[in-house]
Order: C-alpha cells, then sequence, then structure tokens
C-alpha cells in the first residue's frame, strides 16, 4: 500500500567499446553458432531432464534465428557459411518452444528463408544466385 523512496545506487551500467557486442563483425556469427553447437552437446551429454532439454532446445532456436536474421539485416553475405558452420557443428533443425513461420521455413531451407527474409527486409544481395548446394 505504500512505496518508499531510498537514494541508493544499486545498479551501475557500463558500456566498454571495446567489448565484443560494440565489435560485430562477421566472423562473429560463426563463433556464436560454435557456441550454440557446444550447448546443444552438453544437452546431449548431461541432460535427462526433458524441461531442460527443451530449454536448451528454445535457447539454441532462438539465438541461431536471431544470427541468421541480423547477419540479413546488416548486409552481410555470410549466410552459407552460418549454414555450413551449423552443420560443422551437428545443428540440424531448430525446435523451439513456439514453431512460427520463420522456424518452419528455415528448417525447410536456410536458403528459402534468406531471400524470403531479405525481400521483406529490402536487403539486396550484392549476387543474387543462390546456390543450394549446402543443404
Amino acid at each position: 500500500r505504500r512505496i518508499k523512496y531510498y537514494p541508493l545506487l544499486v545498479y551501475n551500467y557500463f558500456q566498454n567499446i571495446d567489448s565484443y557486442m560494440n565489435r560485430y563483425k562477421e566472423s562473429n556469427f560463426l563463433y556464436f553458432i560454435e557456441a550454440m553447437g557446444s550447448l546443444n552437446r552438453f544437452k546431449q551429454m548431461y541432460s535427462e531432464d526433458i524441461e531442460v532439454k527443451r530449454y536448451f532446445e528454445n535457447h539454441i532456436a532462438r539465438t541461431i534465428l536471431r544470427l541468421f536474421k541480423n547477419s540479413i539485416i546488416r548486409g552481410y553475405q555470410n549466410q552459407h557459411s552460418m549454414v555450413d558452420k551449423m552443420h560443422e557443428v551437428g545443428l540440424g533443425f531448430l525446435k523451439p518452444k513456439k514453431m512460427n513461420f520463420y522456424y518452419c521455413l528455415f528448417n525447410i531451407s536456410p536458403f528459402l528463408f534468406e531471400r524470403y527474409y531479405r525481400m521483406i527486409k529490402h536487403k539486396p544481395r550484392e549476387n543474387n544466385l543462390i546456390s543450394d548446394a549446402g543443404c
């Protein structure tokens, strides 16, 4: 019923200009995918609980799709190498908690997803011919 104000600083945010988040590069996306592959292996080896497995699967799916979208939005041309890295680290279908159109399209073909997402975000590719050789 009452609110009291204490003028204490309990949280302070510091943004480092040399941090990873401020030095985005195309190659960093591949490191994130490698980390998700490591998380997936951890899930398979050490988790017996179905809810924990679902949590990891959802986290991995959300991270991968966000990385893929961000690489397109930033105009990077690294989607093929991202898909190759996913296969290399053992990531197959994305299994989010709630499946939507984006996840379905990505699971069918990451390259169709790329074309579609570029079209709706109006980010043209330098080379409009996309090979599905990696699928």
